[in-house]
């Protein structure tokens, strides 16, 4: 009987199911010789199983008289091909079902295959941790100067500092424009029917009377009550300004009326004269008095550019008179007064 040679198997492997071959199929499948051949016409002729394998002598059918693909598995009776009727070498791994061959032993490693080609660029990973800041470099060089900024914002004003040394005496200065008079007084000013100036307070030139003399302006300054304050002029000056302020020391209601106050210089000849206004030298105050005048309504006048020359040993007085128009015409103004005659 011949071996059958096949791939090692471990001494204790299951029984092997064979599938059938070609080649295996020669010495089972003589049935069909007597359809082939010369016999061909007769077999035709036989009804159907008339030709069995009794009737077959050995060895009658060989692989030449078999068509290729008569023989298939379900014409061949279970476990008719056995290892004795197949030749060696004839099987190969694809003959046996999965599971029916042992696992052989891992072969040895092969040789590394060669080098692939370089992949695409993958995603960017994610960013890194900072790393450790590198030593100092060395210093650069100095840049050119740059453009001057803006002006900052003024800083806060700073303490006061040390008064300063004295500084030296300055040259004698140019002669002044003269010298000047200053008078105040409290009297009361009237106005008579038609609203013209009644009595008049009367002021000293220089100096001052808290208590003035009042008296009738009509035709001059009364000469009794002037010559009480009237001051005579140490030499000849001129006239150069007028500025004169009052306060009311009562209240008025000047219903439909207005009062309006003014100073003048009066002065004459001689001593003892009547004294007239002085022309150019009237100073009117504003405003104006009107309507309900409460206590403590001040008013004030400036008349300055002035020129008006007074002879040295004149008498002159300042008086101070009011005058009124309108509805209420006759009126008595008590005032407290203050009157600056400037002169070169």
């Amino acid at each position: 009987m011949p071996t059958v040679h096949s791939e090692p198997t471990p001494p204790e492997a299951p029984r092997r199911r064979f599938r059938p071959t070609y080649s295996g199929a020669v010495a089972t499948s003589a049935l069909f010789i007597a359809l082939g051949g010369t016999s061909y016409a007769a077999a035709t002729e036989l009804g159907r199983h008339a030709v069995e394998s009794r009737n077959i002598a050995p060895g009658a059918v060989g692989n030449s008289k078999i068509a290729s693909g008569a023989v298939t598995g379900n014409k061949l009776k279970d476990d008719a091909i056995t290892s004795a009727k197949v030749a060696d070498g004839s099987l190969r791994a694809r003959d046996f079902a999965i599971g029916d061959l042992p696992v052989g032993a891992t072969g040895a490693r092969g040789l590394p295959g060669p080098k692939g080609d370089t992949g695409s660029t993958g995603p960017a990973g994610a960013t890194g941790k900072a790393g450790k800041d590198g030593e100092n470099g060395a210093p650069g060089e100095d840049g050119g100067t740059g453009d001057k900024g803006d002006d900052g914002a003024p800083g806060a004003k700073g303490d006061k500092g040390d008064d300063g040394a004295p500084g030296a005496k300055g040259d004698k200065g140019d002669p002044g424009d003269g010298t000047g008079f200053t008078t105040f007084g409290t009297g009361t000013a009237t106005t008579i029917a038609g609203g013209l100036s009644g009595q008049g307070v009367f002021l000293p030139l220089n100096g001052g009377a808290p208590t003035a003399p009042t008296g009738s302006v009509s035709g001059g300054a009364d000469a009794a009550e002037a010559v009480k304050v009237a001051t005579i002029l140490p030499r000849g000056t001129s006239i150069t300004s007028v500025r004169f302020g009052y306060r009311l020391n009562t209240s008025l209601a000047l219903i439909g009326s207005t009062i309006n106050l003014r100073a003048q210089v009066y002065s004459a000849s001689d001593y003892g004269g009547t004294l007239q206004p002085v022309p150019g030298t009237s100073c009117t105050a504003t405003p104006s008095l009107t309507g309900i005048a409460a206590v403590g309504t001040t008013g004030s006048g400036t008349c300055t550019g002035l020129d008006v020359p007074l002879q040295a040993g004149d008498p002159a007085i300042v008086v101070v008179t009011a005058e009124a128009v309108g509805l209420t015409l006759v009126n008595s103004l008590p005032i407290s007064t203050s009157v600056a005659v400037g002169t070169n």
